[in-house]
């Protein structure tokens, strides 16, 4: 937020306001509030959620499941198929890149697809969202 308020580093930015799942993403409300920003648009995306392994990991091995919170409510359906731990994280990239640096075996990541080319992890099962429809994101 602090870059999308500096002229000099940036003309504004983008931010998700509204998840399909969780509804309002009131923090986010809350920093817009806070700022002298204002709404310019807004497009509506396709989240695609992916469950991130290390080389040689099976479902199996996982016993803990590591993502942002909004990113683990979005894909409940799948994950309540499992008696994984839900362990949540500040971002779903951060969490690709923890399980890929650890090289943990029993561990995986609820993340984009560029998170696991960016950190050389496996795509277990893709596109595990609950929800196939879009959500709703404003510009800046």
């Amino acid at each position: 937020m602090a870059a999308a308020k500096d002229a000099d580093r940036t003309d504004g930015c983008i931010m998700a306001i509204e998840n399909s799942i969780a509804g309002s993403i009131l923090a986010n409300y809350n920093l817009i509030q806070g700022s002298n920003l204002k709404i310019v648009g807004e497009v509506y995306m396709q989240i695609h959620q992916n469950l991130l392994v290390n080389h040689g990991v099976t479902l199996d091995d996982i016993k803990e499941v590591h993502s942002h919170t909004m990113a683990l409510q979005q894909c409940y359906e799948y994950l309540d198929q499992y008696k994984w731990k839900l362990v949540e994280s500040d971002d779903t990239a951060l969490s690709a890149k923890h399980i890929a640096q650890y090289k943990s075996k029993h561990t995986a990541a609820i993340a984009s697809s560029l998170a696991a080319e960016i950190y050389d992890l496996n795509i277990i099962a893709p596109k595990i969202q609950t929800l196939k429809k879009i959500i709703r994101v404003s510009w800046f």
